[in-house]
């Protein structure tokens, strides 16, 4: 038996048709991991922001990071709002200040855009890892950001 949807207490099919309509699915959000970077270099990965070209603020909104084996690093991962590629800005979300983040799977609120937007802060979403190597632990993350 398939799903009936109603909208107002009336039935939702397709007129031409006359099948029933599917449920819409939500959208698979913003991803984020090693094989859509815009950018890598030694302590930095960079994405064009939702928001490209313009600046963006993702204050508010849901990131899922999903660590898929153990990360190690002393001093910190972080994913902050820039204005240009590979550089630091205001952070969205520190995943961790050092030590290791173990493999799973973690849900985390964006912190707002503290720069002006205006001046193409949040163009970009930078991860760092400044005395760590994005090369050694960019591979074992991917991130979703959710509406």
């Amino acid at each position: 038996m398939s799903t009936v949807y109603t909208l107002n207490g009336k039935v939702l099919k397709n007129v031409t048709t006359g099948k029933w309509l599917a449920k819409k699915e939500a959208p698979a959000g913003f991803v984020m991991n090693a094989s859509n970077t815009s950018s890598t270099t030694n302590t930095h990965a960079t994405w064009e922001s939702p928001g490209y070209p313009d600046g963006w603020d993702g204050g508010g909104k849901t990131l899922e990071l999903t660590v898929s084996q153990d990360i190690t690093t002393g001093s910190g991962i972080a994913l902050m709002y820039n204005n240009a590629e590979n550089a630091n800005g205001p952070i969205a979300v520190e995943f961790i200040r050092s030590g290791t983040l173990s493999a799973g799977k973690y849900t985390y609120t964006l912190s707002y855009n503290a720069a002006p937007t205006s001046s193409g802060y949040g163009k970009y979403l930078v991860i760092t890892d400044v005395k760590g190597s994005t090369s050694n632990w960019l591979p074992y993350i991917s991130m979703v950001i959710l509406d």
